[in-house]
C-alpha cells in the first residue's frame, strides 16, 4: 500500500498516524496493566503481613448471657475478669478488661470497633449459658484489623467447674497467639487459687456484688467473701476481695473510718 501510495504522489499520513496511535494504545494498555498488577501485589502483601502480624494485646470483653437467667451475670463478668487475670501473667501480651460503651448493647459484635476503640490487636467475646446444674460456654477470639475469626471452642462442664473452663480458655487464647511464655509463666496463667469450688462460686459473686457499690451490694459482697474465707482460709483472692471491700466502706463513711482501715490492712497483709 505504501509503494502503491507513493508511486501516485500520495503522502501516508493517514496510515503514520494509525500506526502512532497504535502504538499509543499498546503503552497505554502496558502501562494500565502493569499498574494493576502492582497495585495487586501490594493489596495481596499487605493482607499477608496483616494477616500475619503478630498479636501483642487483648480486649476480654464481659460474657453475654444467654440463659435469660439474671443470677448468672457474676459468672459472665466473673470469668471475663479472671481470664484477663491470668493473661496478665504472660509479659508478652496487653490485656484490657472490660467493654467500650454499647458493645454489649446487642448481641452482634463488631471486633473491628472494639479492637480499635481499645486499642488492642485481638478481642475476645464469649457467650454463656446455664442449663441446671451445668453451663454452656462459646468463646471466639478475634483479629482486631479485619474481624476475621483467628480460634473459637465450646465448652459444656458442671456450674462449679468455672476454673477449668477459664483454664481451658487461656490456654487456647496462648497457644493461638504463640506467646513465648516460661515455665514459671505458663504455671500462673493457668493457676488455680483454690481446691474449694464453692468457695471460689462465692468470691466470684462477692467482686461482682463489690462493683455495683451501693449499700445493699456491698454487704452482700462481704458476705459472699466471709463464706469463701471460712470454707477456704487460705483463699488469697477472697482476702483481697475483703480488703478491697473494706477500702470502699472507709471511702463512703460519714466519720473518721479507722476500724475500717485496720481490717483492710489486715485483710490486705493476709492476702
Amino acid at each position: 500500500r505504501l509503494k502503491r501510495e507513493s508511486d501516485s504522489g500520495v503522502k501516508p499520513a493517514v496510515a503514520a498516524d494509525a500506526g502512532r496511535a497504535g502504538s499509543g494504545r499498546r503503552r497505554f494498555l502496558y502501562a494500565a496493566v502493569a499498574i494493576i498488577l502492582a497495585i495487586a501485589a501490594g493489596i495481596g502483601a499487605w493482607l499477608f503481613f496483616t494477616r500475619n502480624a503478630p498479636i501483642d494485646s487483648i480486649a476480654v470483653l464481659p460474657f453475654v448471657n444467654v440463659s435469660g437467667n439474671g443470677e448468672t451475670e457474676y459468672l459472665c463478668e466473673g470469668i471475663a475478669d479472671d481470664i484477663a487475670n491470668n493473661l496478665t501473667k504472660s509479659t508478652d501480651l496487653r490485656v484490657v478488661a472490660g467493654a467500650p460503651a454499647g458493645t454489649l448493647s446487642t448481641r452482634e459484635l463488631d471486633p473491628r470497633k472494639v479492637g480499635s476503640s481499645l486499642n488492642t490487636g485481638s478481642v475476645l467475646e464469649g457467650r454463656l449459658r446455664e442449663m441446671g446444674d451445668r453451663i454452656h460456654v462459646t468463646v471466639r477470639l478475634y483479629r482486631a484489623t479485619d474481624g476475621s475469626l483467628l480460634w473459637g471452642d465450646q465448652y459444656d462442664r458442671k456450674l462449679t467447674d468455672t476454673q477449668g473452663v477459664q483454664e481451658k480458655i487461656v490456654r487456647g487464647i496462648v497457644q493461638k497467639l504463640r506467646l513465648n511464655l516460661t515455665s514459671d509463666q505458663q504455671k500462673l496463667v493457668s493457676k488455680r487459687y483454690t481446691g474449694n469450688d464453692e468457695a471460689y462460686k462465692l468470691y466470684q459473686m462477692g467482686r461482682y456484688y463489690q462493683k455495683r457499690q451501693t449499700e445493699e451490694t456491698l454487704a452482700k459482697s462481704k458476705e459472699c467473701l466471709d463464706q469463701a474465707i471460712a470454707l477456704d482460709p487460705g483463699f488469697a483472692l477472697a482476702h483481697y476481695g475483703l480488703a478491697e471491700y473494706y477500702w470502699i466502706d472507709a471511702f463512703y463513711a460519714d466519720v473518721l473510718p479507722k476500724d475500717l482501715l485496720v481490717k483492710g490492712r489486715a485483710a490486705t497483709e493476709r492476702a
